[in-house]
């Protein structure tokens, strides 16, 4: 995580506190807010009790009149119809009539409960098959059987427009078997079912003395705060009431506290965070920005690479310089290193070339394959850029080249060398070293002015540096082994020794090859004389 981002989060924590005062002041206010709440639900469903009470006492009073007509159980099945028809067209508090006979079956029946079937016994009757609707009132005729009397529950309705509840309640008409006889908003296919899983503890506070405020799950999967109070008539309660309020009405206040508020602290955090975005772009960002590219160059490889925030008097100036002290330290162990391993490097092609021509040394018989056998291997195997082995014409002073391996023997052949110092051409590294018998080097073949006559060839053909060592035997010099390099000061004090012993064994090599041949020579002419 970077610093401009902890400073982000820096921000965000220390705005904890008044998100938090936030937070405890809109639970505060949904907690005034539920209980108000409650109290709404619990006025409402008193009043509705009391109202819908009051319509039960007068429909117990008319349906007891009506049980005493004789017409119900002496006149004929299809006139009592008739009668309840009648009763259920002109009274607003009756949907259904049902008389049902000493037998326990329908005699006859009108709204909701004609043609209802079964028993008293029996399940509740039912409009359709499957369709449980249980009666409100059963009350007993005086010449036996009974009298079914449903209420109309359509009335309710009325009732939550008139008492203004929130629009979303919901008020449920439950029988005493805890099955749905109404419910508003209405939904047709839930009348007669028995409550959800969801109102169980809801209607378990049916028998709890008192009305409770319980939060649960309606029957349309709406969350809701309900009380349930039972609609009591002169022998008990026989439905039970319960209002529901949505508990999204109680959020909407609290939502929008929360959202002044925090709108409020939002807009300050953004504030804040745009000042720290442009203080902190400039501050910390672009030195710090600055300070992480030098360190990813460095990283690549460009061991120059430095900061230039090393002149700051703040904690970046001191950062770059730590860094800038620490790439010094690094780049000269790096320097160290490589010349280092280069050395090894040219030590191990030395010696890899010194133990090529001793080998070669043992198999060859011939002077001239051995010689260019030799250079060869010194290009080969000791890594050098080109090798060539001279004679001294003792007549002209003139170098010739008997051997040579690299680029440009047509450019070695067409250049002039000589053992005299007189000429520039005895100038170089071959002329002094034949005339003093000692190895003469050139670390640099651009700038030094001894290369002068074959600078401009010798730098086309890549050569950089030049060594050359005397080839004697006997204390008589009789040639030269000249060594080119691809890099200038290519030739250290550690690969001078191998090349010095590798110029040893050269000259032993020809002085031998020389004797071996004479010997052959001499051997060949005894025998032809013989």
């Amino acid at each position: 995580m970077n610093i401009r981002r902890r400073f982000a989060w820096l921000i965000l924590v220390a705005a904890l506190p008044a998100v938090g005062t936030v937070f405890f002041a809109a639970w505060r206010e949904y907690g005034a807010l539920r209980a108000s709440t409650e109290e709404t639900a619990m006025l409402a469903v008193r009043t509705v009790s009391l109202d819908y009470g009051k319509d039960l006492h007068r429909l117990r009073i008319g349906s007891a009149r009506l049980a005493a007509m004789p017409a119900l159980y002496e006149g004929s099945p299809k006139y009592c119809a008739a009668v309840l028809a009648r009763v259920v067209d002109l009274d607003p508090l009756v949907s259904g009539l049902a008389v049902m006979g000493p037998n326990g079956r329908e005699r006859c029946g009108s709204g909701s409960l004609a043609h209802a079937g079964g028993s008293v016994s029996s399940v509740p009757p039912a409009t359709k098959p499957g369709r449980p609707r249980p009666w409100l009132l059963d009350l007993p005729l005086p010449g036996g059987g009974r009298l079914l009397v449903d209420g109309r529950p359509g009335r309710l309705a009325r009732r939550v427009a008139q008492e203004l509840l929130p629009s979303g309640s919901s008020i449920i008409l439950i029988g005493r078997t805890g099955r749905i006889r109404a419910r508003w908003p209405g939904a047709s296919h839930s009348i007669g079912k028995p409550l959800p899983p969801s109102l169980e503890a809801v209607w378990a506070q049916r028998s709890t003395a008192g009305l409770h405020a319980l939060l649960a799950t309606g029957v349309d999967g709406i969350q809701r705060l309900y009380v349930i109070n039972p609609l009591r008539i002169d022998d008990g309660p026989i439905a039970y009431l319960l209002v529901g309020i949505p508990e999204a009405r109680l959020l909407i206040p609290v939502r929008r506290i929360l959202i002044e508020t925090m709108g409020l602290g939002i807009a300050t955090l953004v504030v804040l965070l745009v000042i720290f975005a442009l203080v902190g772009k400039i501050w910390i960002d672009r030195p710090l920005r600055g300070l992480l590219d030098t360190i990813e160059r460095f990283d690549a490889g460009d061991e120059k690479a430095r900061s230039p925030l090393d002149v700051r008097r703040d904690e970046f100036g001191v950062l770059a310089r730590g860094f800038n002290r620490l790439a010094d330290h690094v780049e000269r162990n790096h320097r160290v290193l490589e010349d280092q391993l280069e050395q090894i490097e040219r030590l191990n092609r030395a010696h890899q070339t010194l133990s090529g021509i001793n080998q070669v040394l043992l198999r060859m018989r011939d002077r001239t394959g051995f010689l260019q056998a030799a250079c060869r291997i010194a290009v080969e195997q000791g890594g050098l850029r080109m090798a060539w082995i001279g004679e001294v014409d003792s007549a002209t002073d003139r170098v010739r080249v008997v051997a040579q391996a690299g680029p440009g023997r047509e450019v070695l052949d067409g250049l002039s060398v000589s053992a005299d110092g007189a000429v520039p051409e005895g100038r170089g590294t071959v002329g002094p070293s034949l005339r003093s018998g000692t190895p003469q080097v050139v670390q640099d073949i651009e700038s030094d002015p001894r290369m002068a006559p074959w600078r401009e060839a010798l730098l086309a053909l890549g050569c950089r540096a030049a060594l050359t060592f005397p080839l004697a035997h006997g204390g008589h010099i009789f040639g030269n082994l000249t060594l080119y390099a691809a890099t200038a000061n290519a030739f250290d004090e550690a690969s001078f020794g191998v090349y010095r012993e590798l110029a040893g064994d050269i000259a032993f090599g020809m002085n031998f090859l020389q004797v071996e041949g004479q010997r052959d020579w001499l051997m060949d002419h005894d025998a032809a004389t013989d």
